[in-house]
């Protein structure tokens, strides 16, 4: 089965993200695809964001929901070049579990 990795840029809007998974849900579940949804917080001033186990649930067709967190906020063309190193690296290949946290720290920002 073919994969594929959805690179979304996020600055705060979690509420607009939890509708795109739902939607990425639907998507993925009529695809002969294995797809994996990857959130880059792009330095977010907001808390981090956490779904709930009924979200958790409902995204069953999602191989998974990744959260790349910038250390500050770069833009939103950055944030995309920066999931996208992330999954040429292999960093989206765990399948292990739902949610895979990476800390990306940037020094020179």
């Amino acid at each position: 089965m073919d994969s594929v990795c959805v690179v979304v840029p996020v600055y705060n809007d979690w509420d607009s993200f939890r509708v795109l998974l739902g939607k990425l849900n639907a998507v993925a579940r009529s695809l002969p695809v294995s797809m994996l949804v990857m959130g880059v917080d792009d330095g977010s001033t907001e808390a981090e964001w956490e779904p709930t186990e009924s979200e958790k649930t409902s995204w069953d067709a999602l191989d998974g929901v990744q959260i790349v967190q910038l250390a500050a906020n770069l833009g939103h063309q950055r944030a995309i070049a920066v999931g996208m190193c992330v999954v040429l690296r292999g960093g989206a290949k765990e399948k292990a579990h739902r949610e895979l946290h990476f800390q990306v720290f940037l020094s020179g920002v």
